[in-house]
């Protein structure tokens, strides 16, 4: 995902931008911002807004405890400004979860997992939330977050 080779074994995978980013024009881009963990971006229909979350998923091996995908998701603009509003907020773990979409390209799945559906939990400040698929769909990814993955699928990952 970020172009740089790395020895050992990467148990955290970053996206730098939401795929809806990437595919946006210069103009688009030039009039949209992207930072570490939130993005907004213009759009047809109104700004479009972006967090970064992490999908956790638990490894069975127990050679290492979990592997994350720390990805972007869409939320909505409303959701967005309390998530903003409550940034710093130690009661921001109160909240009830965000709906939201997944707006990041894994290469690891095909299907692709662009658009899925995810709670979006709150966790303390200076932590991003964390990405809870929604179980009703039928993808590779929400069935290793639900059931865990092996370390030899770690490795697999990390190849690609």
């Amino acid at each position: 995902m970020c172009g740089t080779e790395h020895d050992g074994l990467a148990t955290v995978f970053r996206s730098d931008a939401p795929e809806s980013w990437v595919a946006a024009t210069n103009e688009e881009q030039s009039a949209g911002l992207l930072g570490t963990n939130g993005c907004t971006l213009p759009g047809s229909t109104g700004v479009r807004s972006f967090i970064r979350g992490h999908v956790v998923l638990p490894v069975r091996d127990q050679e290492i405890p979990e592997f994350i995908w720390s990805i972007w998701v869409e939320i909505a603009k409303g959701d967005m400004i309390r998530f903003i509003e409550y940034q710093q907020d130690e009661r921001r773990t109160e909240l009830p979860p965000y709906d939201g979409h997944l707006d990041s390209r894994l290469a690891a799945y095909s299907p692709p997992a662009l658009g899925l559906r995810v709670a979006i939990v709150n966790r303390e400040p200076g932590v991003v939330p964390l990405l809870l698929l929604d179980r009703n769909q039928d993808h590779a990814l929400v069935r290793e977050q639900a059931e865990g993955i092996t370390l030899h699928r770690v490795w697999e990952l990390n190849e690609r």
